[in-house]
């Protein structure tokens, strides 16, 4: 009987496990490998806190509320959606390298403007920030 008790408590503190990893994935605290090695998405926008401090938009805010709050990474001229306009920004940016980088535009903070950030941008056309 003792061990039919152990057995369930082993079998509850698993699936406590499996909950605690899955909360804890969802929140960015995990990697898909499982490693402990991305950095929290606070404000919940899809870009890490450390993309965002990288490109100097507020990584607790997840959308605009004026003209003046860079919050949300890809929505450059802070308008709460991401157009043509923003694409037009990062396109003007595309190539540039070193210390002329302009940071905001660098979406995965490699050091230099790319493909990579022009489809960032350019797959979320259409899209609003959520509040």
């Amino acid at each position: 009987m003792r061990t039919l008790y152990s057995l369930r408590a082993l079998g509850f503190l698993i699936a406590l496990l499996i909950v605690a990893y899955a909360l804890a994935s969802q929140l960015g605290a995990f990697d898909s490998d499982g490693d402990k090695n991305t950095v929290a998405d606070s404000d919940l926008d899809t870009f890490s806190n450390a993309i965002e401090e990288h490109t100097g938009t507020d990584p607790l805010d997840a959308c605009p509320d004026h003209a003046s709050d860079s919050a949300w990474p890809p929505d450059f001229n802070n308008d709460s959606v991401v157009n043509d306009a923003d694409l037009s920004l990062i396109k003007d940016a595309l190539g540039r390298a070193g210390e002329i980088v302009p940071a905001r535009s660098d979406l995965d903070s490699d050091g230099a403007i790319t493909g990579a950030d022009l489809a960032t941008v350019a797959s979320r056309i259409g899209t609003n920030c959520e509040r």
